[in-house]
């Protein structure tokens, strides 16, 4: 009995991901399949002994995002699947991958979408360096800004703010949901998703997705643009 097409493609898809980083680390396949199956709690138990430092920081200087990540996009495909047809559904162009992590959402915007992406992540830290070499490895050209980057005064067609606005200080992601209510025609959130646990301690701020309403699988339309 075959698999439905969607299952394999699935498969296909996260065997790549993880293809990625075994070839970036040069580690053995199935040492880096398991760093990256048990990266979340290496990563809570960073986070409880740095907790004290500013989360961006903390952010910066981690390797483990990129192992975590890569378990994560790998069970995430048919969902970025969904999004890849959102994008082209609404014709959506001009995209902004708002701490885009190690580049899954920006690869697939850009090569299946034909979408024009800014790649925004935190300056000298590992997801960048290892978004940018897959962005090399796979012939895609997004723009690639960091922190500094003002995209608050841009116009964005979309924003992709998949596992984001949680790991902010409360202060910060008031500031980056006015943002985007200001100059986010569409985002990708879940909000509604987010676990708040000893497994995600890094999770420190709830929110809404306020002056949005909800258009599809994890999209929001903004009721003012």
């Amino acid at each position: 009995m075959t698999e439905p097409f969607d299952q394999v493609s699935q498969v296909q898809r996260a065997n790549g991901i993880l293809a990625d980083l075994v070839e970036y680390t040069g580690m053995p396949r199935d040492l880096v399949k398991e760093r990256a199956k048990h990266a979340n709690v290496e990563l809570a138990w960073e986070w409880h002994k740095k907790k004290e430092s500013p989360p961006i920081e903390y952010y910066r200087s981690t390797d483990l995002y990129i192992f975590d990540l890569t378990a994560y996009q790998s069970l995430l495909v048919l969902d970025v699947n969904m999004m890849v047809e959102e994008l082209k559904v609404r014709n959506i162009k001009k995209v902004l991958d708002l701490g885009g992590g190690i580049g899954e959402y920006t690869i697939r915007a850009i090569q299946e979408a034909g979408c024009d992406v800014t790649f925004l992540e935190l300056k000298d830290s590992q997801t960048k360096k290892y978004a940018e070499w897959r962005f090399t490895k796979h012939k895609v050209k997004p723009t690639i800004v960091t922190e500094e980057y003002a995209w608050q005064n841009e116009s964005w067609d979309c924003v992709i703010a998949m596992d984001v606005i949680e790991h902010m200080v409360e202060s910060e992601a008031k500031r980056t949901l006015e943002a985007l209510r200001a100059q986010a025609k569409y985002v990708f959130a879940n909000p509604d998703l987010i676990k708040f646990n000893d497994l995600t301690p890094q999770h420190i701020t709830e929110f809404a997705m306020d002056g949005f309403d909800r258009s599809g699988t994890m999209i929001w339309k903004n009721k003012n643009l």
